[in-house]
């Protein structure tokens, strides 16, 4: 069947990388295909730098809005912009309702519509490999069943994106103290901690803090950095990709950021509250410490596994 492919996934960076090992399926099982991705546009892009998809449409528009209506007064330019795919493709959480979805693109004369999820309640694996193993299923790809999701979730960026990366350090750590949710913050000043520990070990890097971080730059900005380490305020996205791709170490907590590092192949540490450990670690080269409340998570229980990742990549 000819055609274009749309594909839907809705949310945070979080949420989009989880889904990377299905769309990354997606993008090997139509490789003849133009693949376009609604989401929101800046997370998107990444992933068109990356090939997988080739065009990107924002969940913001005023063309998608109308999937969400019975009828609208730009129905007709939505149902010929349809018209252009064979079938479509979406990764649904909780969050949203793939039901409601369906029926509207069929409505609206979609040949074909695959929703995959949302997930069961008691899910007992992590999304990434979830999505992963279920758009294999759909795609009826029965020699997917010994793969490994990981081998499905990098971020390739072009070569020229190395441009984005600082000259000044040869392979950096990077550290974000940030969230979306304050609950899943472990305390600033532990960041700030190893930031020192580091630099006493000869290491340096970024301290990267984007608008979720606000609340921090007060005390950022009274903290004395020390040499060979730069505090970043909100690099744009492409910048933090390349950074993330060339660097050593990363340090985050339960963040969307933390996921586009373990994506773009980063030795990651990433603290969690014990809740969400299972369900939404990052796929990739990533170590999660966890704790009921992650503030629980003390800094010489985190300081020996930051060690044997960072000399694990000497």
């Amino acid at each position: 069947m000819s055609g274009e492919i749309l594909t839907f996934r809705l949310g945070g960076l979080g949420d989009l990388l989880v889904a990377l090992p299905g769309l990354s399926l997606i993008r090997e099982a139509y490789s003849g295909r133009k693949i376009t991705l609604v989401c929101r546009e800046a997370y998107g892009l990444l992933l068109r730098e990356a090939g997988i998809v080739d065009g990107v449409v924002s969940a913001d528009a005023a063309l998608i809005s109308g999937l969400y209506r019975e009828s609208c007064a730009g129905e007709a330019a939505l149902r010929a912009w349809l018209g252009r795919f064979s079938s479509v493709w979406c990764w649904m959480s909780g969050r949203e309702s793939g039901p409601e979805l369906a029926r509207s693109l069929i409505r609206l004369g979609v040949r074909t519509v695959h929703c995959i999820g949302p997930p069961p309640r008691r899910l007992s694996r992590p999304f990434y490999e979830y999505f992963f193993r279920e758009t294999a299923a759909a795609l009826n790809r029965p020699g997917l069943g010994a793969a490994k999701p990981e081998d499905f979730c990098r971020l390739a960026l072009s070569g020229e994106r190395g441009a984005h990366r600082p000259s000044t350090l040869a392979r950096p750590a990077v550290i974000h103290p940030g969230s979306g949710g304050r609950e899943k913050c472990w305390p600033l000043e532990r960041f700030l901690e190893v930031v020192l520990r580091l630099a006493a070990r000869g290491m340096g890097g970024f301290l990267v803090t984007g608008e979720a971080e606000e609340r921090l730059e007060p005390a950022l900005e009274q903290f004395h950095f020390p040499d060979g380490w730069t505090w970043m305020r909100r690099p744009p996205l492409i910048r933090l990709a390349g950074l993330l791709a060339g660097c050593r170490f990363y340090l985050g907590n339960d963040s969307g950021v933390s996921h586009l590092a373990a994506a773009c192949g980063a030795p990651v540490v990433a603290l969690f509250r014990r809740e969400n450990e299972i369900l939404w670690r990052p796929c990739g080269r990533t170590g999660v410490m966890s704790a009921v409340n992650v503030e629980e998570i003390g800094l010489d229980d985190a300081w020996p596994k930051i060690l044997s990742v960072v000399d694990a990549h000497d």
